[in-house]
């Protein structure tokens, strides 16, 4: 229902008066209307709606309900509603109807809502029950390492006690070396300043010459708006030139054809006067002719009456005479017969001269009214020519205008897009500008950080010149050039944290990556960023999908516990991040081309292949993120508890098992081409180290076979696959089953690098291990522990020969 109402008398803006209005839907009969409609059904939702809103009464929340009548009425009867109707497509309900159904539901809300609770609880309370579990683990960790300190520094002093003359003879000899070495770091520091302000004037450069090019685009860009703008103008007043012209025309031809419309409708007058002037001559010498034809036939009739009446008188008199004449008066008679026949005849003619005319004006009348609806044509046809062109004069007036419209809107949004290309050009200044900001401020901090630990070096210096000056100097200094050695247990212990968890401040003043890596001895090539928590640098990574190779910029950050890649050395755009908790091998292939430098980082989701510039940046790199690595004796311990069966074995027994061992290993680590030894024998391994085969696999000599599940490199989904490892070709082939002829894919035996376990739950679910090689790491499933020992020891045994 649709009603105006009137807010007051006066119609008066923001002003309702609330008897005028009720008094308004009083007399409108709205309130009436209202309160039948809440009387009768006023809730009508589909079978569809009500089943989608209402089935958790009756039915599961996943389950298929079809929208029919049956199921809607289960629905109530369980929600125990009554007094509503079944349509055809529709339920009927009561207002209340609604609010008893949404009671009901609420029902299963609030234990939505309990469930929620209970999970989210458990949730937060294991959570912190893993961070307590953590927080032990580390203060277990910290009290060991002090104890271990506090151990070293005991024997420590007891062994600087017996070396206290050697180490007073030494201390004028490491005062020189630490003035050289400190000359050499200023000499250095000098030269990375002079690298860094010389690179800084590149990037400068480099900047003001994107930025003039950036302008010189947009200059360009506004003189080809400006020429497409002036363009169109153009474009425009010619089809203004072109409209007038059009209206020109059409105006002249309009008046043509008036004109022309004209000189019909004069003719037209004319022919039709000519017609009736015409039809009036002819009518006139109809009428004379018919005046002739009465008057020659009332003078003949009074002529034969007279010469009757004469007969007659002259009959009388003379009756003799008459008989004598009568001959003669019958010659007359019928002579005067014969001229009224030819007097008929006449009239005859006269007649048929009168039909001839009517129908010669009929027929001229017929050919005036055909030049008369032929004119009407004309004129019609006139008519609408003029009215066709008046349309296509609007038309191009309407194009005209859709065309400015369209010329304004496209000016309106150059003239945006040039606004918005400033704004971006006056933002990027802006944030370079900060960026330059930020740098010049966080190169002061550096500098700052730099004179304050210079002015420690120089205090603690001083101080331990003071002690060495003292009674008994020695112990200190022992101690001091102790501890100033670090350890790579703390930066380990770092890296192998979950990310997110913040360190403490302890962590903070034992870990310092440059020093460690300076202190092994290693070259920092230019290319490679470290300072004391990061290592930055280019390194060229490949596609997880794509398989296309990319330059990104690496971090390796302590604090935060990841590997990151971004697009470029701003890290404004990520692409990944890989947490450190997660490195299971850190892999150098051995490739023919030695151009390319790859270096291999294994996870458990995925083998990221990174190619390096220079042969210094990839041995710093791989030194780097070995650090994240976990500690190396337990991975020994994973690789030798998959190994032979553990029983109590003779010296003879391993002897025999070493040897057949070596003699298959060097069989799987021939040179291609070479023939394959007959005496070499798998079976022999086997039986040897007294591993138990599983039954779904076939040993023969110089093969094994077996089902395996292996991990799709691209859809990233396992699917069961029969592998063949065959010693004779140094393959390892898998097919889609056992009857297949149709590789589905091979790896040398010569390329494999590693064979990992990993030691998750999942791993040790499904039975999983990993082969990396020099370009993929396959992730396989086993289905037995037994089988997966079976194949890892294999993968072991022609690894170890290059290992």
């Amino acid at each position: 229902f649709v009603r105006c109402i009137k807010p007051n008398p006066s119609k008066a803006p923001w002003n309702f008066v609330d008897e005028f209005v009720l008094r308004q839907l009083n007399y409108t009969g709205m309130l009436e209307t209202t309160r039948i409609r809440k009387e009768g059904f006023s809730v009508r939702p589909s079978f569809a709606e009500f089943i989608a809103r209402f089935k958790l009464l009756r039915f599961g929340l996943r389950d298929t309900v079809e929208a029919t009548a049956q199921n809607c009425k289960a629905v109530l009867d369980s929600a125990g509603v009554q007094g509503w109707i079944m349509g055809r497509t529709k339920v009927f309900l009561k207002y209340f109807h609604v609010d008893e159904l949404e009671t009901a539901v609420q029902a299963f809300q609030k234990a939505a809502l309990a469930l929620q609770k209970c999970a989210r609880g458990y949730l937060e309370r294991r959570r912190h029950s893993q961070m307590d579990s953590g927080a032990v683990a580390q203060r277990n960790q910290v009290a060991s390492f002090f104890a271990l300190i506090a151990l070293k520094t005991e024997r420590n002093m007891e062994a600087c006690k017996a070396l206290l003359e050697q180490d007073a003879q030494h201390l004028l000899e490491k005062k020189r070396r630490l003035a050289e070495e400190e000359q050499k770091r200023e000499e250095e520091k000098r030269r990375k300043e002079q690298e860094e302000r010389e690179r800084r004037l590149r990037e400068q450069e480099e900047m003001e010459r994107k930025v003039q090019e950036e302008l010189s685009r947009l200059e360009q860009a506004r003189l080809e708006a400006e020429a497409r703008y002036q363009e169109m103008e153009r474009r425009a007043q010619e089809e203004l030139q072109r409209r007038q012209e059009a209206e020109r025309l059409a105006e002249q031809q309009r008046q043509e054809q008036l004109a022309a419309a004209e000189k019909e409708r004069q003719m037209r007058q004319e022919a039709e006067e000519l017609a009736e002037r015409r039809f009036r001559e002819e009518a006139e010498r109809a009428e004379r002719e018919r005046l002739l034809r009465e008057q020659a036939q009332e003078e003949y009739e009074q002529k034969l009456r007279a010469e009757e009446q004469r007969a007659q008188t002259l009959l009388a008199d003379k009756e003799e005479s008459q008989q004598l004449s009568l001959q003669q008066r019958l010659d007359e008679i019928k002579m005067l017969q014969q001229e009224k026949r030819k007097q008929e005849e006449i009239q005859m003619l006269a007649q048929q001269r009168w039909e001839e005319l009517a129908k010669h004006f009929e027929e001229d009348s017929n050919m005036l009214q055909e030049e008369l609806q032929r004119l009407k044509e004309a004129r019609d046809e006139a008519e609408k020519r003029v009215k066709t062109q008046q349309e296509v004069c609007g038309q191009l007036e309407s194009r005209l205008q859709t065309l400015e419209a369209a010329l304004r809107g496209e000016v309106e949004i150059r003239d945006n897009a040039l606004q918005q290309l400033e704004d971006e050009r006056k933002a990027r200044l802006t944030l370079e500008q900060e960026v330059d900001r930020l740098r010049r401020k966080l190169l002061k901090a550096q500098a700052k950080k730099r004179m304050m630990l210079a002015k420690q070096a120089a205090e603690a210096e001083a101080a331990a010149d003071a002690v060495a000056s003292a009674v008994d100097p020695a112990p200190s200094v022992a101690v001091v050039a102790d501890e100033s050695r670090h350890q790579p247990e703390p930066i380990r212990a770092l890296a192998r944290m979950k990310p997110g968890i913040p360190i403490v401040d302890g962590d903070r003043n034992t870990v310092n990556l440059l020093a460690y890596v300076k202190q092994e001895g290693i070259t920092i090539p230019p290319m490679v960023y470290i300072s004391k928590f990061n290592c930055k640098g280019y390194i060229v990574k490949q596609g997880a999908f794509y398989k296309s190779w990319m330059r990104r910029w690496f971090v390796f950050d302590l604090l935060e516990h990841t590997l990151s890649y971004f697009q470029d050395e701003r890290e404004m755009n990520v692409k990944g991040v890989i947490p450190l908790n997660t490195f299971m091998q850190v892999v150098v292939p051995k490739i023919e081309d030695t151009d390319k430098l790859l270096l291999l980082v294994v996870t458990a989701a995925r083998t990221y292949q990174l190619r390096m510039p220079s042969l210094e940046v990839l041995q710093t790199w791989e030194y780097v993120l070995r650090l994240a690595l976990p500690d190396e004796n337990a991975a020994t311990r994973r690789s030798t508890s998959l190994g032979p069966a553990s029983r109590t074995q003779s010296q003879d027994e391993l002897q025999k098992l070493d040897q057949i061992a070596a003699s298959v290993r060097r069989q799987f680590r021939r040179p291609p081409g070479t023939p394959l030894n007959s005496s070499v024998n798998l079976l022999n391994y086997f039986t040897a180290s007294s591993m138990p085969l599983p039954k779904d696999m076939v040993v023969s000599p110089h093969t094994c076979r077996g089902y395996l599940v292996k991990m799709g490199g691209m859809h990233k989904n396992f699917q069961q696959r029969w592998f063949i490892l065959d010693l004779e070709t140094q393959k390892l082939s898998y097919y889609v089953d056992q009857r297949a002829t149709i590789k589905r894919g091979e790896l040398d035996l010569l390329d494999l690098c590693r064979v990992l376990v990993p030691e998750t739950a999942e791993a040790r679910q499904h039975n999983c291990f990993l082969l990396v090689g020099p370009t993929r790491t396959y992730h396989i499933r086993a289905p037995t522990p037994e089988a997966m020992q079976v194949w890892v020891s294999l993968f072991e045994l022609i690894i170890s020969e290059t290992a």
